[in-house]
């Protein structure tokens, strides 16, 4: 299973820099402004996504070694957790994916590690959208009561095998239904969202299929920090649900 991880990774590193590379070459070969302008975005995204990619693997690492404490912050978890949905519009917008929010209203200060809960939902939906064919739906939710928040990612697609999904949280697992499109990762991710929610004290789930025999929904139950308790102020702006109302039709 570890060769595997390693084939996978390396494939992973192998495009960030093949697309970080190529901009550069024609850089050095045809240096002008309009080159510059059109090679060097690319060439940034790609450098963005090497270090995500290298950060995750460290903390996981420093995760595995015990060398990781939770740091609290009181924040509006509501808005924070749109702020981190509002990220990936336009991967959705890509794939044509109806892409939902269901967020409560009001404002809803409490004690949370914002950093492990911005990787958890990072993998959850990235993970959601990237394996989730063109015109599917994908819907994030957020829960709030007194004592924690419940995160939930849910799909349609084509869902996880009832083989593989006692496994999906292994470290190193790759399941082997997989094209090798979506294979293309870590094998990493979903331990690491588990050791992070472990860490946490928290809690997390998957269901596959979901309805009609597709979909999968992974939901994570954090307790607050600190008191553990929620400040609402319902006096506070609402923070709607947001939605592709509609994939966008073909040209």
């Amino acid at each position: 299973m570890k060769i595997r991880f390693f084939t996978h990774i390396s494939h992973e590193l192998r495009t960030p820099l093949t697309l970080i590379l190529g901009p550069v070459e024609k850089l050095l070969h045809s240096p002008s402004e309009e080159n510059a302008r059109k090679l060097m975005p690319l060439a940034q995204r790609n450098v963005k996504k090497l270090q995500a990619l290298v950060d995750q693997l460290l903390d996981f690492r420093k995760l595995q070694d015990g060398r990781v404490e939770m740091s609290w912050s009181t924040i509006d978890v509501a808005e924070f957790v749109h702020n981190g949905f509002e990220v990936y519009h336009s991967m959705a917008s890509d794939k044509r994916i109806r892409y939902t929010l269901s967020c409560p209203p009001g404002k809803h200060r409490a004690a949370i590690d914002a950093g492990k809960l911005q990787k958890i939902m990072d993998n959850l939906i990235g993970n959601a959208l990237k394996y989730s064919p063109e015109r599917a739906q994908v819907t994030v939710t957020l829960a709030l009561n007194a004592t924690q928040l419940t995160f939930i990612v849910e799909d349609t697609g084509a869902g996880i095998a009832a083989d593989d999904l006692p496994h999906v949280f292994e470290q190193y697992f790759r399941a082997d239904s997989l094209t090798a499109i979506e294979a293309s990762g870590s094998g990493i991710g979903l331990a690491f969202v588990k050791d992070l929610v472990d860490l946490w004290s928290g809690e997390i789930s998957v269901e596959s299929p979901v309805a009609a025999g597709k979909g999968t929904r992974f939901s994570v139950c954090l307790p607050f920090g600190a008191a553990r308790s929620l400040v609402e102020d319902v006096a506070q702006p609402v923070l709607p649900v947001i939605s592709n109302e509609q994939p966008p039709t073909d040209d």
